[in-house]
């Protein structure tokens, strides 16, 4: 789940057209750092795909979206690229990257992410 909460960080004067206009890449995003959490165990090649495949949904999607989330566009292509590169280093790094990204990448673009329950 996710919302929009600082006016001030948009670059829009509405925080719904925000909202609205991020909502396909954070639906993705969400999607894709709940996989990461349910797949660390499994080793760095089957996390390495989680984001092959990830990338070429970001790369269609991106043809779509509005100017105004092009730098959050940057910020989860980081994120993915960071994934990458330390997938071998094992779930709790992982974990540490989806955390980093939740509370300190996501934040400076106005966004909330929050952790869905299990169950």
């Amino acid at each position: 789940m996710f919302g929009v909460y600082d006016d001030d960080v948009v670059p829009t004067s509405s925080s719904s057209y925000y909202e609205e206009a991020i909502a396909p890449l954070m639906d993705l995003l969400s999607s894709f750092r709940d996989q990461i959490k349910e797949r660390a165990g499994e080793g760095a090649a089957a996390i390495v795909q989680l984001c092959s495949n990830f990338d070429g949904l970001v790369v269609s999607l991106s043809k779509v979206l509005k100017p105004e989330v092009l730098p959050l566009l940057e910020t989860v292509n980081k994120f993915n690229t960071q994934v990458k590169e330390k997938a071998s280093l094992g779930p709790k790094e992982l974990f540490k990257l989806c955390d980093e990204l939740r509370d300190e990448e996501l934040p400076n673009h106005g966004v909330v992410l929050e952790d869905r329950a299990k169950g």
